[in-house]
């Protein structure tokens, strides 16, 4: 379910349809969840743990910067100040939580809602 909000998400802030290059495409979330699921079971995979956190930071980080850069985007296409400034702060607080993916999906259902109020919709 996460996996569609972020795609849903991300095909607003960039008005396309699925798109991986811009990470509007649920997968790119599913790879984290898949990573970090296996991180918190270990003893289901024959990767050593040093791989499985090494597979777990780069997906989150893959998803956080898609999410900044739709964040950024849409920041420059809103012109309610307000509605700017929040942006801006789910942007430093993604930023501050580097491998933190309730952060994350904090920002994208905070972010979801304020695009809604400005009436862009999935490409």
């Amino acid at each position: 379910m996460k996996a569609m909000i972020y795609e849903n998400f991300m095909r607003m802030a960039f008005r396309c349809g699925r798109n991986y290059d811009r990470g509007a495409d649920a997968d790119v979330y599913r790879k984290m969840q898949y990573a970090l699921r296996d991180l918190e079971l270990p003893e289901n995979s024959t990767k050593s743990r040093n791989t499985l956190e090494y597979e777990a930071r780069v997906a989150v980080s893959v998803v956080r910067g898609f999410v900044d850069r739709a964040l950024k985007k849409t920041a420059m296409e809103i012109y309610n100040i307000d509605d700017r400034q929040k942006l801006a702060a789910l942007l430093l607080n993604i930023a501050g939580m580097q491998y933190d993916p309730g952060a994350i999906d904090t920002a994208i259902v905070e972010a979801t809602e304020i695009l809604k109020k400005h009436d862009f919709r999935a490409g």
